[in-house]
């Protein structure tokens, strides 16, 4: 027997080392392993673990995982300790019924699936997630996985169920707030919202995403000076972060087309449709729009019109672009060649 094990395990490992892995795949971790992350000192990863192959080298790969409002890590791991993620779950079930009381298996197929292409791989998620709540019903991670799971499915009183769940388990992580804000959110339910955004902030007060969030809470309610001075506050605590280009198409946006005049400010506008732009390479249809927009706010329309027709001839390359995206943008063309600003409620 212990032999025929032997063999199982040699074969597992050189089918693992024989696929083949491409730059950008998803693949999934199916063994507990000692890391070296590039930053950072050593950690343990996990089965299930979902990372994207950043290069190929031998028998190693270096993959990128990102966890919930956490930075992405990057680390080198054998070949043979991962399977492309489509793989992995049938990896793994197997593993279940060798070793059905072995928790690590079923929370690993769980997350692999959290992340699937059938509806009945995230019925078998939200299976293997609450089956392992019921047995240690204090599991914040099954929790926080289920409520991923329900969130792809749309079942949004389900993820705040759970999320509240976490909220009552780690009252003290500003992330457990922000995220049940992000599911109030979703359902329109925005001054709910607002308050988990705030404890959030009240908890972490350098929490950026919590700003950025009620921010967008603030613009909706048409508290565009609330909403100005959040974004502000997102891009003042990290300067650096890659999404501070549309967060200043954002505040671009309220300055250039606010329908309340107070908060508007063409010159100011300009300012930071110009960051945004050169943060993305001049190559964002969103943020050329936001450009035009404030070009018409200080009358400059001509301009605004050559913006917006550069943002027109991206929109029209982009492969999955709306139809109605494009008409849109052809309106704005139109409302310009009429020498009117634009306005947005």
């Amino acid at each position: 027997m212990r032999c025929i094990l032997l063999i199982m395990g040699i074969l597992i490992t050189t089918a693992a080392t024989a696929e083949t892995y491409k730059v950008g795949a998803a693949v999934a971790v199916i063994a507990n392993v000692e890391v070296t992350p590039i930053k950072g000192g050593r950690r343990n990863v996990f089965p299930g673990l979902l990372c994207n192959i950043v290069k190929s080298k031998g028998t190693l790969l270096l993959v990128e995982h990102g966890a919930e409002d956490l930075p992405d890590i990057q680390f080198w791991i054998d070949k043979s300790k991962v399977l492309p993620y489509q793989k992995a779950a049938d990896y793994l079930t197997d593993k279940i019924k060798a070793e059905p009381n072995n928790a690590q298996w079923r929370y690993g197929r769980a997350l692999v699936l959290t992340f699937g292409d059938e509806e009945e791989d995230y019925d078998t998620a939200i299976a293997d997630f609450t089956e392992l709540i019921r047995r240690k019903p204090k599991t914040l991670a099954c929790y926080k996985g289920r409520a991923a799971v329900w969130s792809f499915m749309g079942k949004l009183d389900k993820v705040i169920q759970d999320r509240t769940a976490v909220v009552k388990l780690d009252p003290k992580s500003p992330a457990s707030f922000k995220q049940r804000g992000l599911a109030w959110s979703a359902k329109g339910e925005q001054d709910k919202a607002i308050n988990d955004y705030n404890e959030a902030i009240r908890l972490n007060p350098k929490y950026r995403g919590a700003y950025h969030h009620r921010a967008l809470e603030w613009r909706g309610k048409r508290e565009y000076g609330k909403a100005l001075d959040d974004y502000r506050m997102a891009i003042r605590l990290d300067r650096l972060h890659p999404g501070n280009a549309f967060i200043h198409a954002k505040i671009a946006t309220i300055l250039a087309t606010c329908p309340d005049a107070k908060h508007r400010n063409g010159k100011l506008a300009l300012r930071h449709a110009i960051k945004g732009c050169e943060q993305t390479g001049w190559r964002s249809s969103y943020l050329l729009s936001t450009l035009a927009a404030a070009h018409a706010e200080i009358g400059n329309f001509e301009e605004a019109i050559r913006r917006q027709a550069l943002a027109i001839k991206i929109v029209a390359n982009e492969k999955f672009a709306e139809r109605s995206l494009v008409e849109y943008h052809k309106m704005l063309i139109r409302l310009y060649r009429q020498g009117k600003p634009r306005r947005t409620p």
